[in-house]
């Protein structure tokens, strides 16, 4: 990951809400990764057919599609036996495509997925939850303020080995 990119999950409302009786605001990364189907059955065949129409698909092997570009805005699904296991999104925070957000959430709507964000937030598709999630981010902020995004780092870094 590059630090100008904001990472999200997509995960199935209906999985979320079973999981835990309600919506949580936010989930550790442990819990997250302990659960291995995160969405639920997805034709796969429209799925990326609506992507292809919003990214340019890229160069892809075996279980794992991706459309985009490594260092920009990008979708990759892991879809082992043609199941939709894992949708991952990284959004370009130098140059944040309005549209790409748009379909992005559009898609998420669709599908009725919520985001899960490298902030371990749990996010509804909506176009002002997801920007307001970026204009939170590590990626934001680096975007704004490279030097300044380096020497929180620092300071933080130095905190912890303090605490140590």
């Amino acid at each position: 990951m590059a630090s100008w990119q904001f990472d999200l999950h997509c995960l199935s409302r209906e999985v979320v809400q079973k999981k835990f009786g309600q919506l949580p605001l936010k989930m550790s990364f442990e819990k997250f990764n302990r659960e291995s189907h995160w969405l639920a059955p997805t034709c796969l065949k429209s799925l990326k057919a609506k992507l292809t129409r919003i990214l340019s698909p890229m160069v892809t092997s075996g279980e794992s599609l991706s459309w985009g570009t490594d260092e920009g805005d990008r979708v990759d699904l892991l879809a082992p036996e043609g199941l939709l296991q894992e949708c991952f999104v990284r959004i370009d925070v130098r140059s944040t495509s309005k549209a790409f957000l748009v379909n992005l959430v559009q898609v998420a709507k669709e599908w009725d997925w919520l985001f899960y964000t490298q902030d371990h937030e749990i996010v509804q598709p909506t176009f002002y939850h997801l920007l307001f999630a970026i204009r939170k981010s590590g990626a934001f902020r680096f975007v704004e303020d490279p030097q300044g995004f380096f020497e929180e780092l620092k300071r933080n870094e130095l905190r912890l080995k303090e605490e140590e």
